[in-house]
C-alpha cells in the first residue's frame, strides 16, 4: 500500500509540476502575441515621412481598398480554380497552368501597390486601373479553361445523349412486346 501512495503522490508532483510549466509558456505566448500587436499598432499611427500613412479603418477609402482587393483576388482564385478543374478532366489546358502563376505573381505585386497607394491622387487611378485589368485577364483565363472543358464534354454529352435514346426506344419496344404478349406490368 505504501507503494501505491507514493505512485499516486508522484503523479499528482508530476500533474502540478506540467500544469505550472504549461501555464507559464501560455503566458509567455499571449504577452509575445500582445507585445508584437502593440508594436504593429504603434508603427501604424506613428507613420512618418518614410513610412506610408494608411487610412483609419472606419475610412470609405480604406473600404474601397478592400473591396478592390477582394475583387482581385476572388477572379484570380476563380481562374486557378478553373484551370485546376480542367487538369481534372483531362481537358486540354496548355500553358493555362503558366499563365495563371504569372497572374498570381501580378496580382501579388498589385495588391502591394494597392495597400501602398495614397488613397487619392494620380497612384490610387493607376493601381485601380491594374486592379480592373488583373481581373480581366483572369476573367479570360477562366472563360478559356471552361471552353477547354465544354470542349471535352460536348462529345461525351451527344455520346451519351445517343445512348439515352437508345436505351428509351429499347425499352418502349420491350413494353410493347409486352403489351402484345399480356404480360403485367409492376
Amino acid at each position: 500500500m505504501g507503494e501505491a501512495v507514493e505512485f499516486v503522490l508522484f503523479g499528482l508532483a508530476a500533474l502540478v509540476a506540467l500544469t505550472a510549466v504549461g501555464s507559464v509558456l501560455l503566458v509567455r505566448g499571449a504577452l509575445r502575441r500582445y507585445r508584437r500587436m502593440r508594436s504593429r499598432f504603434v508603427t501604424v499611427l506613428a507613420a512618418g515621412p518614410g513610412r506610408p500613412q494608411l487610412p483609419p479603418v472606419g475610412s470609405a477609402s480604406w473600404w474601397l481598398t478592400q473591396r478592390d482587393r477582394r475583387r482581385m483576388w476572388a477572379s484570380v482564385t476563380a481562374a486557378d480554380g478553373a484551370v485546376a478543374r480542367a487538369r481534372e478532366l483531362y481537358a486540354p489546358v496548355g500553358d493555362l497552368p503558366a499563365l495563371c502563376r504569372e497572374l498570381r505573381a501580378a496580382a501579388t505585386a498589385v495588391d502591394a501597390a494597392l495597400r501602398d497607394a495614397s488613397p487619392t491622387g494620380r497612384g490610387a487611378s493607376v493601381v485601380s486601373r491594374q486592379v480592373s485589368d488583373v481581373v480581366a485577364v483572369a476573367s479570360e483565363l477562366r472563360a478559356a479553361a471552361v471552353g477547354a472543358v465544354t470542349g471535352v464534354s460536348a462529345p461525351q454529352l451527344r455520346v451519351l445523349a445517343d445512348r439515352v435514346a437508345l436505351e428509351r426506344a429499347a425499352l418502349a419496344a420491350g413494353l410493347a412486346g409486352s403489351e402484345r404478349v399480356g404480360v403485367r406490368r409492376g
